[in-house]
């Protein structure tokens, strides 16, 4: 009965768009320029693929400070600096600390034992969200603890 039921309802309107965003975002530490997951699921070839997730994650010691340079690309792959915008947010995982400007700071101290040794992989995600001009775009990186 309950197949029944599923079957009468169009299933292209529950499906999840596979589309992907028309706006992206890129970011860069002083000297280095992070590969995020937009670039990375972009690469179609495996040895590709694997050589540049091993680069990804850029190496950054622990009592540094930084700035996040974040670049805001159209739909025609233009770039525009959005570095310090008040339409970013950063949502830092781990113990890496990002002010509402994009500075961050690993701590030289980690917060609990057993978190943020070197190796250890540091997780963010940067938004951007301009209602009144309709754009949003997110990218995901990692870092690793040198």
């Amino acid at each position: 009965m309950i197949l029944l039921l599923l079957g009468a309802f169009p299933t292209s309107v529950y499906a999840q768009n596979d589309v992907p965003p028309t706006w992206t975002i890129r970011a860069a530490i002083p000297g280095k320029q992070l590969l995020g997951e937009w670039e990375l699921a972009k690469i179609t070839s495996q040895d590709e693929l694997m050589r540049q997730a091993a680069a990804a994650q850029v190496g950054v010691s622990r009592g540094s400070s930084f700035q996040i340079e974040v670049k805001l690309v159209n739909p025609a792959g233009v770039e525009m600096d959005v570095t310090g915008s008040s339409k970013l947010l950063y949502r830092p995982k781990a113990c890496l600390i990002v002010t509402a400007g994009g500075l961050a700071t690993l701590p030289s101290i980690p917060s609990s034992p057993g978190t943020c040794q070197p190796g250890d992989p540091v997780p963010f995600t940067i938004i951007y969200f301009d209602k009144s001009a309709g754009i949003a775009a997110a990218n995901m990186y990692s870092m690793k603890i040198d």
